[in-house]
C-alpha cells in the first residue's frame, strides 16, 4: 500500500486512536506521518530498521496497563509503547529506533519547514553550499547495510543551524526545531546511533533525480503541500 491508500482506508473506517508499525522499516518518516495526520491521533514507528524482537512481550504489558488504566489517552499509550520497546533495545539490537508522534502538531511542523524550504529554494545560489555541507554531515538511516535515502530530520536541522550565518534562515530553522519538539511524544534508540537520531526522518537522497518521480507520483500530501520536492 502507498501511504495515500493507507489514508483512504483508515479514513473510510472512521479513523484510529493509535497506529503503529512495529515490524516495518523507515515508517517514522515525516512524509508518512503527515499523510495520516487527519485520520489518527498518534503514530508509532521506526525511522531506521525495524525488527519484531524489541516488541516481544510489549503488547502483553500494554494489555496489563489498559486493564489497570482503561481511560488511558492515545498519547499515554504511545509514550508507554516506546518505553516498553525501548527497554528491549539491548546491545543485540543496538541499531533499533522507535518513536511516537503527536499527529495533531505535525501540520504546524510541516508548515514551518515549508517556510524554510521556500527560503532555501529562493536563495539556493547563496545557501546551496552550506545546505550541502549540512546534508553530508547529517546522520543517515541504514548505516549497517547501505546508504538509504532517508536522513534524521532533526540532525539535519542541528547541522544546518550550526553552519548557517544568515539570521533569517537561522530563525526559520529554529522555528522548525521548536515545532519538531511538539510532535515527538517519546523516542528511543540503540547506542549505535550515538545520540544522532531524534525520532523522525525525511527523504533526502544525495541524487534524487532517478527516484523523484516515485516521490511525487503517489499522491503524497507532503510532496503536494510543500516545496521540498521542488527544492530536491
Amino acid at each position: 500500500l502507498y501511504m495515500d491508500e493507507f489514508q483512504s482506508a483508515i479514513t473510510a473506517a472512521g479513523g484510529l486512536d493509535v497506529i503503529g508499525f512495529p515490524g516495518a522499516c523507515s515508517m517514522s518518516a515525516l512524509e508518512s506521518a503527515y499523510e495520516l495526520r487527519n485520520c489518527c491521533d498518534v503514530y508509532v514507528g521506526s525511522e531506521d530498521g525495524a525488527y519484531y524482537n524489541i516488541w516481544f512481550d510489549v503488547f502483553d504489558d500494554l494489555c496489563d496497563y489498559l486493564n489497570d488504566y482503561p481511560a488511558a489517552t492515545p498519547q499515554e499509550i504511545a509514550v508507554l509503547l516506546v518505553d516498553l520497546a525501548g527497554d528491549n533495545i539491548t546491545s543485540a539490537f543496538e541499531t533499533q529506533t522507535v518513536s511516537s508522534l503527536n499527529l495533531s502538531e505535525i501540520s504546524s511542523l510541516v508548515a514551518s519547514f515549508d517556510d524554510l524550504c521556500s527560503c532555501m529554494l529562493a536563495n539556493i545560489d547563496e545557501l546551496g553550499a552550506v545546505i550541502e555541507e549540512a546534508r553530508i554531515g547529517t546522520w543517515y538511516m541504514g548505516r549497517p547495510y547501505y546508504v538509504w535515502p532517508e536522513i534524521d530530520f532533526m540532525d539535519f536541522l542541528v547541522y544546518y543551524l550550526a553552519a548557517e550565518d544568515d539570521p533569517e534562515v537561522r530563525s526559520l530553522i529554529q522555528q522548525t526545531m521548536e515545532d519538531f519538539n511538539e510532535v515527538i511524544l517519546n523516542e528511543a534508540h540503540g547506542t549505535f546511533h550515538d545520540g544522532r537520531v531524534y525520532g523522525l526522518s525525511i527523504w533526502y537522497p544525495t541524487s534524487p533525480d532517478s527516484e523523484l518521480d516515485l516521490y511525487t507520483g503517489t499522491d503524497l500530501d507532503f510532496a503536494d503541500d510543500t516545496n521540498w520536492d521542488e527544492f530536491l
